[in-house]
């Protein structure tokens, strides 16, 4: 572990009011300016490993938290890491980098361990905090530079905490560059990218999920898991089904209208399907924040929900505790508010109403105390900062502050144009301000409405009047009030809130399950052949796809073939064929010795007996409805192959996508043609027909009469080129079926698996080129495998070796190459833009190690003409100069 507490290397970078020194061993920062500071380890680091753990911990005397911060030698941050966490770190940083410490304006922090280690085990590394059996997850959570982030999620643990309901919280979201753990009010919260998400549920099997903030790219992640076993439930607080309203909520103050574009349309309607996908899972409960919501929702996406539970934000009635009002607090007006650029929140009506007001003998009475901040706050408020009783304290609050300035008023002005609950409204309608709002049917379920103070949304000259006269009716004034406080009470204290998430998250869901016979029905359409090798975190995932859900599931064949799996690969699908498929024969497990990926597919079109036959494996899986309408136009197609569309099931480092592949738009839906015409006609695109597109009649594997190559990588370049002697007919439908999962450390399109795997790839290739050579099939066919098979393969190994400076092992391929391929199609090939990119990138990476890689990219950066720039340049060159 290499430790940062010492007072030889740390310098202060540009504010010379920053301080740093050691103190009874801890490193300590401060900040006497109203600027931020940076504090620079001035002793470089080379990259040695790509993976490290970096702690940071210590406390905060006064002032903000200190962010940690790796940066490259042209001082651009590479990586920020948060005060009082253990950071897991991806190093895709420059050789060279330093460590800062950023301390905010007027602060100081006590350092007692900033220090980095070796991850061996990374993944592990990061996920063995995750020890409950229950997991929430959210995209933000609060922490100690947020303190009132999503805290209505944090007081919901800290409650399920104290009834004994132990979770694991993660928080997820694309935009974190970062995984991390840190303890926020005994809270142990670990924030994990979406991948990691993925590799998570794999691992563990939670018997509950709870979702706050759902979008689709939690659902992409539920979607490509085997979490058929948990019960899931999902809040709804307002965006993630009310889309449709997206103009209501994104306006902008005195501006028209947004519209939906065509764009956000074609999203929308995508969220549609996902919503009505959930909404069929029968282990999915939906929790709103209020009835208006759901109502609202189902309206919007023409749905109606089938397991729900409608339970509000809570709202803390005995912080929030009611204060009858006087004299003096009845003619104080409280507004507590974003004040950012969106028009949903009213501030304009505010604004307007208080100038109403002063026109009126009233106003002399009255006080208005505003409260908050947002990037809107100085327009929004111009027209009344010259009034003197209006005063603003530009800040944000905590509850237990909000709950002590609710003491000091009467009146609560909220009025709003798009609201689904207004938590803020409801904590002074529990402290006894009179609360006064909009017409909206989200604002009625909680606010009583038959006394006035309920009032249509612009008329702000009937605001003025209920103001003016509610602040001389006293008796009217506190029977609003205590009918406020009573309705909040019954329908937000614990007791109705999160009194009711806790006894729902300690009950069942009553298991439901697909009631399907899946007894076979004759011979089967299409035998799927699964290729399987330490899957068991995977593989029923993968059968659930297929056939769960699948009214054509009597039609299929599944055949498992185990490749002498380490893991409990064959435990699993056993335990999976009898709970499910039961005596059934639609699903068989073949196992046998480890021979490779392509010993499994010899072996499992030798035993198969479909009229069809694909390859999907273990570790992917299909979407449901659209393999079940394949079922159907198998049984009456007659082509050789039936080729569909297929989508990447993206999840590397934080990005998470399903990105489809179409590969075949230039053919006619359901025409068949010749595979030479398709080919001279119309050549393809990127490729041709890929495993994962393809459904080939049984019979011409047969005939092909192909083995494929066994312990090795790549061989389904060699299946698409093995049985193409025996077909010659080809559809295509505009089906997607196929979800290639991108993401396990294992795959062979992994960089580092491949530099293990490179004289794999290049025996395929010389085995295609050996094969076609000697095929006896048409001309167009071997120029399809030239073209199609052989270049793409080539410019990988090319480009590899040139990368890797393997040119003596290139020129020995090359010269292999060139005798086994013809003179034509190796000139194609030497033409190819991807070769000619991997040669350039070569040339320009030697020549930047000449003139040595760091010393040119710190010569040429712009960020050295700051002060803060030069002093690392300093360091930085004389670092390089010793190494020389």
């Amino acid at each position: 572990m290499n430790s940062l507490i010492d007072d030889k290397n740390w310098v202060r970078i540009g504010n010379r009011k920053v301080k740093v020194y050691i103190s009874n061993g801890n490193l300590v920062i401060e900040n006497n300016s109203d600027k931020k500071g940076v504090i620079l380890y001035k002793k470089p680091f080379r990259k040695t490993h790509d993976e490290v753990k970096c702690e940071f911990y210590g406390s905060v005397v006064n002032g903000e938290s200190p962010v940690l911060k790796i940066v490259g030698e042209t001082m651009t941050t590479m990586q920020s890491i948060m005060f009082n966490s253990t950071a897991f770190i991806n190093f895709n940083i420059p050789r060279l980098y330093f460590f800062a410490i950023q301390i905010a304006a007027d602060s100081k922090a006590i350092i007692h361990n900033v220090s980095f280690s070796r991850s061996d085990s990374y993944i592990d590394d990061k996920l063995d905090s995750f020890q409950n059996d229950i997991l929430v997850l959210s995209p933000s959570y609060p922490s100690d530079e947020n303190k009132y982030l999503s805290g209505f999620v944090h007081s919901r643990i800290r409650e399920y905490k104290n009834n004994g309901v132990n979770v694991d919280v993660a928080v997820v979201y694309e935009s974190y560059t970062n995984s991390c753990r840190y303890t926020f009010e005994d809270v142990l919260v670990s924030r994990i990218t979406y991948a990691e998400l993925r590799i998570l549920l794999g691992k563990k099997k939670y018997s509950k999920i709870l979702i706050h903030f759902f979008d689709n790219h939690f659902f992409d992640v539920l979607e490509g898991c085997d979490v058929s076993n948990a019960e899931i439930y999902i809040w709804v607080h307002g965006p993630e089904t009310l889309y449709w309203d997206y103009p209501y909520f994104t306006t902008n103050y005195f501006s028209e209208l947004n519209e939906i574009t065509e764009k956000q349309k074609q999203e929308f309607k995508a969220n549609d399907l996902i919503i009505n996908k959930i909404n069929d899972m029968p282990n999915v409960t939906f929790v709103f924040v209020s009835n208006w919501i759901k109502q609202r929702s189902e309206e919007l996406i023409n749905i109606k929900f089938k397991n729900y539970e409608v339970i509000p934000n809570v709202i803390d009635v005995d912080l929030f505790d009611y204060q009858e009002k006087n004299h003096d607090q009845m003619r104080r007006v409280f507004m507590l508010r974003r004040y950012d650029d969106i028009s949903k929140y009213a501030v304009d009506i505010s604004v307007k109403t208080i100038l109403e007001l002063s026109k009126r003998k009233c106003f002399d009475e009255l006080v208005f105390n505003i409260y908050g901040k947002g990037d809107a706050f100085d327009r929004l408020f111009k027209p009344i900062k010259h009034l003197d009783n209006v005063h603003f304290f530009k800040s944000f609050y905590s509850h237990k502050e909000i709950a002590e300035l609710h003491k000091e008023n009467g009146i609560a002005l909220f009025p709003t144009r798009y609201d689904a609950q207004g938590v803020s409204m409801c904590e002074a309608g529990s402290s006894g301000l009179l609360i006064v709002s909009s017409d909206n049917d989200a604002i009625k379920e909680f606010i009583p409405y038959r006394d006035g103070n309920i009032i249509e949304t612009e008329d702000y000259k009937q605001y003025a009047d209920f103001i003016e006269s509610i602040i001389y009716d006293r008796e009217l004034f506190k029977k609003i009030t205590l009918d406020t406080r009573n309705k909040i009470v019954d329908l937000c204290s614990y007791e109705s809130t999160v009194g009711r998430e806790i006894k729902l998250i300690k009950s069942n869901i009553e298991k439901k399950s697909y009631s399907k016979d899946y007894a076979p029905e004759g011979n089967p359409v299409l035998s799927i052949i699964i290729p399987s090798y330490n899957v068991a975190n995977y593989i029923t995932h993968t059968l659930q796809s297929i056939i769960e859900g699948n009214n054509n599931a009597s039609k299929l064949e599944i055949i498992v073939v185990n490749d002498g799996s380490k893991d409990s690969t064959v435990e699993v699908v056993k335990s999976y064929i009898d709970k499910v498929v039961g005596d059934s024969s639609i699903v068989r497990i073949i196992d046998k010795e480890n021979g490779g990926h392509g010993s499994t597919i010899n072996v499992g079109i030798k035993e198969a007996h479909g009229k069809y036959l694909r390859i999907i494996d273990g570790d992917d899986w299909v979407n449901t409805y659209d393999l079940e309408k394949l079922i159907d136009i198998l049984e009456n197609e007659t082509s050789d192959i039936v080729l569909t569309d297929y989508c990447e099931d993206i999840y590397v480092n934080n990005t998470v996508s399903l990105k489809k592949r179409r590969l075949y738009d230039f053919m006619t839906i359901g025409e068949q043609y010749s595979f030479d015409a398709v080919y001279a006609e119309y050549g393809f695109g990127e490729w041709g027909p890929v495993m994962a597109t393809a459904n080939i009649k049984l019979e011409r594997l047969r005939e092909a009469g192909f083995k494929l190559s066994e312990k090795s990588f790549y061989v389904d370049m060699e299946f698409n080129a093995f049985y193409l002697p025996s077909i010659d007919t080809i559809s295509y439908y505009d089906l997607d079926i196929y979800r290639y999962y991108i993401g396990r450390i294992q795959q062979s399109t992994n960089i580092k698996t491949f530099s293990k795997s490179d004289d794999q790839h290049r025996k395929v290739i010389l085995n295609i080129l050996d094969f076609t050579n000697k095929a006896n099939m048409s001309q167009e066919k071997k120029d399809y495998v030239y073209e199609k098979i052989i270049s793409p393969m080539l410019s990988t190994q090319y480009g590899y070796l040139l990368r890797s400076s393997q040119l003596k092992k290139l020129n020995s391929f090359s010269r292999e190459v060139k005798k086994m391929m013809p003179d034509g199609a190796y000139s194609e090939f030497l033409k190819d833009r991807a070769v000619m990119r991997a040669k350039g990138t070569a040339k320009n990476a030697a020549n930047k190690a000449i003139f040595n890689k760091y010393t040119y990219k710190i010569a040429t950066s712009r960020a050295f003409s700051t002060g803060v720039g030069r002093k690392l340049r300093n360091y930085a060159f004389d670092y390089i100069s010793k190494k020389r």
